[in-house]
């Protein structure tokens, strides 16, 4: 995604809120909403729908978070990951099979991963033989994501 996004943005920078305090995330969305150029991407998880997921993350941000902005990935990011690759790769490195790659999540996505190969180099090999027009194809929330803010 990296290099489809600079084409429209000067800085891209991932970063792992997760690992963030509250108050360091406000700190940030703060910042990045002053310029106007963030993307905040959350798992779906166990919401529902977009609009639960909206309302219970920007319930913990205050106004800092602008519904614009914000991406809900289905179900999780592994999806995404899963999205792009082909049945015939994963078999070539030994992976298991997963069917549903629109909902994937993360016990699956440990439990498809090759012996002998830790989920880092995994996500990285996945990445080195990433499809992104198969990923689109096959995931409706990354597609979203591509039109919405790579194209």
């Amino acid at each position: 995604l990296k290099p489809l996004l600079r084409e429209k943005y000067t800085k891209i920078e991932f970063v792992e809120y997760a690992r963030m305090s509250k108050k360091e995330l406000v700190k940030y969305l703060r910042a990045a909403a002053r310029t106007g150029e963030y993307i905040f991407v959350h798992d779906m998880d166990r919401y529902p729908c977009y609009t639960k997921l909206f309302e219970a993350i920007s319930g913990q941000f205050s106004d800092e978070l602008d519904r614009h902005r914000f991406v809900g990935v289905k179900r999780m990011i592994e999806s995404w990951y899963l999205a792009g690759v082909r049945m015939s790769w994963l078999r070539q490195v030994s992976a298991s099979r997963i069917t549903d790659k629109n909902y994937a999540i993360k016990e699956q996505f440990n439990r498809i991963c090759p012996r002998g190969m830790t989920r880092t180099e995994f996500m990285i090999s996945i990445l080195e033989n990433y499809d992104l027009q198969l990923g689109c194809r096959n995931n409706e929330s990354l597609k979203y994501f591509v039109r919405r803010f790579a194209s």
